[in-house]
């Protein structure tokens, strides 16, 4: 979870004592909701760089909430169906190749999985016995895993401290104070 919070702003609101101070609070509350827009739209392209899956299956999962000077943006979900990612080959050949099924969840780290195959509708199974039976889902990570990675968490931080600045000034542009 990533959460936006201004601290020292009522401080600053009571010291305007010419400005509507109900309108300086609807405007910052925006500029808290447009840095949240920005960030969820930043951990999308984040994730892009980083893993084989759709931007948009991160998107998807992210909740923004403001409310008062503050927002938060969270991320629920479980873990995501293998053919999210990049798999080979995209649907059940007539005969499996020898090596299994490659399978890429971050960009450059894919690899064989010897004992895998397609069902018909695009899922991957693993063999875990010497028989046929038991098979167990194969699964990528989760959204909410995707955002907590290290090469991911801290640059969608970054981008909203610096991106709160801005909305602040334009906020505060907007209603005449520069």
């Amino acid at each position: 979870m990533f959460t936006i919070t201004t601290r020292g702003l009522d401080d600053a609101i009571s010291k305007l004592k010419n400005a509507d101070a109900g309108k300086l609070q609807r405007a910052l509350r925006s500029a808290v909701l447009r840095t949240l827009r920005g960030a969820k739209k930043e951990a999308g392209t984040r994730v892009k760089q980083r893993y084989t899956a759709n931007a948009g299956l991160v998107t998807r999962t992210i909740q923004i909430k403001a409310a008062g000077l503050s927002g938060s943006m969270t991320s629920s979900g479980g873990k995501n169906p293998l053919p999210k990612f990049i798999v080979r080959p995209r649907s059940r050949p007539r005969i499996m190749p020898a090596g299994g099924v490659f399978a890429m969840n971050v960009r450059g780290q894919g690899g064989q999985i010897t004992h895998a195959f397609l069902q018909k509708s695009g899922n991957v199974y693993e063999r875990t016995g010497a028989s046929r039976f038991p098979i167990r889902h194969l699964k990528g990570p989760s959204a909410p895993g995707m955002l907590s990675n290290p090469h991911v968490a801290p640059f969608i931080v970054r981008k909203m401290e610096q991106r709160i600045g801005i909305e602040i000034e334009h906020a505060a542009a907007a209603l005449g104070f520069f």
